[in-house]
């Protein structure tokens, strides 16, 4: 009878423990030595287990490690752990109802091919500001892919994450290649908040894959001022009116566009600043269109609205478009910031004005480019009548670069009672070479005034051509030459009415 009751106590004995064994969780950690982006991999088995997991606090284990992924069921649950930096790093004692775990060191390696450096968000901003959250990766390898990846956005996140920019790459001979990678998140809700941040695969040239994480960040959000309206673009936003006219035509239709652009400001919070655009009984205003954009680089995000305003006039004389008002809250200084599209005065004409004027500042502009053409043409000129001089070696040589400046720069000989000013080049050489020394003078003073050098080069040309000295008469040619106007204006004035005496 004993032994029975003896039986029955270690068959009782054993069946508690089996009972104790089958519902205690089991923990194991491997490897315990890894290179940064490479894995940690976390087996958790035991009954229910998964209800024990989700219980943990994993606030310190996340400040080492970002939690990947997790795979498995209620009884078993496979956890992939990256580590955020290199060192010994220790996975602290966790405990939730049957499962303990106790604490562990990982010896995290350096990793030969791949560094990441993160630029965590400012740690205060307001509600619905946006921060960024920038990395640089570099690879030695330009081969070697890499990706960023955002968080997802779920309804109980105390923030949103908007989107990222495109990878800026360089790559180098000696350096291999560098990516800047910036994310963009606005803070919704008020309090602090605890940020989790982007993770960066990596793909090698083996198409091994490792994961850098940064451990997630606090940053204290603050409410905005009471005085502030419901919506209010928050940063730093410029206001840029594109309509240039101040003469239209009555009843025709133009378009007044105006360019919003924000610097990490939603470009949700952009308002439509048409709105203010209130009745007015000369100008028709249509329904304006609207085209958004938002774009995302490495110094951050840049969104831009762009206004195409339609509009009439329906009467005469003066009117105006008004002036517009942009508002936004400045997050660096605290202050309401404004930026105005000033008020632009119109004057309204009928068609046929408008076509008259327009042909007016036509002729007026074609008239000057030609004035300029002809003064550069005399600058030019005179510049080669000088350098050939300084060159000419006789008499001869002397007068047929003067019969060069002559032909391009003295007005055309009268033909009856109109000037000929394009007359070919041939008959203008034809009609100076049959005119004497004195004919050229009166013709040249005609049209340039009263000049004692050309007189003086004149008599001494007259001079050259019956006796050998050649030097004086070259010297003051010169003189002649260098003396003529540097901006000559002479074809479009009247001619003089000084003669030879």
């Amino acid at each position: 009878m004993v032994k029975m009751k003896h039986a029955s106590l270690w068959v009782a004995l054993l069946a508690s423990l089996l009972f104790v064994h089958a519902v205690q969780a089991e923990s194991k950690i491997y490897p315990k030595e890894v290179v940064l982006g490479n894995p940690v991999t976390w087996i958790l088995s035991g009954y229910e287990i998964e209800s024990d997991y989700e219980k943990l606090d994993l606030t310190e284990l996340q400040k080492q490690f970002v939690i990947y992924d997790i795979d498995g069921h209620s009884d078993r649950l496979r956890i992939r752990l990256y580590p955020v930096k290199t060192g010994n790093l220790i996975i602290p004692e966790l405990k939730s109802g049957r499962l303990h775990v106790k604490p562990t060191t990982i010896k995290v390696l350096k990793n030969p091919e791949v560094s990441v450096s993160w630029q965590a968000p400012k740690k205060t901003v307001y509600q619905n500001e946006v921060v960024l959250w920038s990395a640089n990766v570099n690879a030695d390898s330009a081969s070697i892919l890499i990706e960023n990846v955002l968080p997802e956005n779920t309804d109980d996140l105390p923030y949103e994450w908007i989107g990222q920019a495109s990878p800026e790459t360089q790559e180098g001979a000696f350096f291999g290649k560098k990516t800047a990678l910036t994310s963009a998140v606005a803070m919704n809700q008020t309090g602090l908040i605890t940020l989790k941040p982007p993770i960066i695969r990596v793909q090698n040239e083996s198409n091994k894959r490792w994961v850098f994480g940064a451990p997630p960040v606090s940053i204290q959000v603050r409410s905005l001022p009471s005085y502030l309206p419901a919506v209010i673009p928050l940063g730093k936003v410029s206001l840029q009116n594109a309509f240039s006219s101040h003469l239209i035509v009555k009843g025709r239709l133009y378009n007044w566009y105006l360019h919003l652009n924000g610097e990490n400001v939603a470009v949700s919070d952009l308002p439509n600043i048409t709105n203010q655009l209130g009745h007015d009984a000369s100008i028709e205003w249509l329904t304006p269109n609207l085209e958004k954009q938002t774009t995302m680089t490495s110094a951050g995000m840049s969104s831009q609205v762009k206004i195409d305003q339609p509009f009439r006039v329906n009467h005469f004389g003066l009117t105006h478009l008004p002036a517009l008002r942009l508002t936004y809250f400045d997050v660096n200084s605290g202050k309401l910031e404004d930026q105005f599209a000033p008020a632009q005065t119109l004057v309204v004409l009928p068609l046929w004005l408008m076509i008259v004027f327009q042909g007016v500042v036509a002729i007026i502009g074609v008239l000057i480019v030609l004035a300029l053409g002809a003064l550069l043409k005399a600058s030019w000129t005179k510049y080669r009548l000088v350098t050939t001089l300084k060159k000419a070696d006789s008499a001869t040589a002397v007068w047929r670069a003067v019969m060069r400046w002559s032909q391009k720069q003295l007005k055309p000989i009268k033909k009856g009672q109109a000037w000929v000013f394009f007359q070919p080049e041939s008959l203008a050489e034809s009609e100076l070479s049959t005119q004497s020394l004195g004919q050229w003078l009166e013709r040249f003073e005609s049209q340039y005034g009263h000049s004692d050098d050309a007189r003086a080069m004149v008599r001494l040309l007259n001079e050259q051509f019956y006796s050998p000295k050649h030097e004086p008469m070259r010297q003051q040619a010169l003189i002649w030459a260098q003396s003529l106007p540097k901006f000559d204006w002479t074809r479009f004035k009247p001619d003089k009415t000084s003669r030879i005496q």
